[in-house]
């Protein structure tokens, strides 16, 4: 799977935000997983491929200069390091 196919599967807006980008994976493996009631395996598991191919592209330092600003950097870092520090849980 392509960067922008991901990117459409998961049905996500520019710029990419690796929070926004968990909450929404989170929120379709819900609706998708093979053990819900109208579950789909075949999507989950594009989910999870989509999903693979975005955490690889925000672990890229050459993608993480394209896609962010130095501000919004720091916010992730900020954002990342409360989360740490903190008993939070998605819903």
């Amino acid at each position: 799977m392509k960067r922008e196919e991901a990117i459409r599967f998961m049905n996500l807006s520019r710029p990419l935000h690796p929070v926004s980008t968990r909450k929404q994976y989170l929120r379709l493996a819900k609706q998708m997983h093979p053990d819900r009631p109208n579950g789909n395996k075949v999507a989950f598991q594009k989910l999870e491929e989509a999903m693979c191919m975005l955490r690889d592209a925000y672990d890229s330092p050459l993608h993480s200069a394209d896609v962010f600003t130095d501000d919004e950097l720091r916010d992730i870092d900020e954002l990342c390091e409360q989360y740490e520090n903190s008993d939070f849980v998605f819903n």
